[in-house]
């Protein structure tokens, strides 16, 4: 059976150099989703949620991007 992972692109703002840096986040053990429907609206969340605490640790938040990537067969 296939699975899914959700991976989260955190863009900030770094005003020191003047540059936005993005970077890419899987959760830590990794959480598979049996249904990439599942998936994406569990990565909806964790979007949100990654926002929120880059912005409370003052982070100057560009974008946050999210996908469900298909990780294989994980049976």
């Amino acid at each position: 059976m296939d699975t899914f992972i959700i991976v989260v692109m955190l863009c900030t703002w770094n005003p020191q150099s003047n540059q936005e840096a993005c970077t890419p986040m899987v959760e830590e053990p990794k959480i598979y989703y049996k249904t990439e429907k599942e998936c994406e609206s569990m990565s909806r969340i964790k979007r949100k949620e990654i926002k929120e605490i880059a912005l409370s640790h003052r982070m100057m938040v560009t974008e946050v991007y999210s996908t469900c990537i298909k990780e294989g067969n994980n049976s």
